[in-house]
């Protein structure tokens, strides 16, 4: 999942589409942040990548991915409970495929 730069593509996207085609992936834009977040916590997708958001369009998102057991990281890979400058969250027991993507593609995901 992931959403527009406000509402426009942002950078990189086409570039992340072919990234995730490559690995049998797939990009959903729903047309909100938080509810990109909350199929991440429903297990509807496999992670949401978030490049650009205010910090109240993913405050409420971001808390129940949380209570549902959800990791999220920073754009450098490390967990972070409320990421400011893009966000992983992920179910995966090893994030590591998405956050190697989002590392090598981090200046233009923004």
């Amino acid at each position: 999942m992931t959403e527009l730069g406000g509402n426009h593509w942002w950078s990189g996207l086409c570039e992340f589409g072919d990234v995730m085609e490559r690995v049998g992936s797939t990009v959903r834009i729903l047309g909100s942040t938080a509810l990109a977040l909350i199929a991440c916590a429903l297990n509807r997708c496999v992670a949401t990548v978030l490049a650009r958001y205010q910090p109240w369009d993913v405050a409420g998102g971001l808390a129940i991915c949380r209570a549902a057991g959800v990791s999220v990281f920073n754009w450098q890979g490390d967990r972070d409970p409320f990421p400011l400058n893009g966000l992983v969250a992920t179910r995966l027991n090893d994030p590591s495929p998405i956050l190697q993507v989002t590392r090598t593609l981090a200046s233009r995901l923004r």
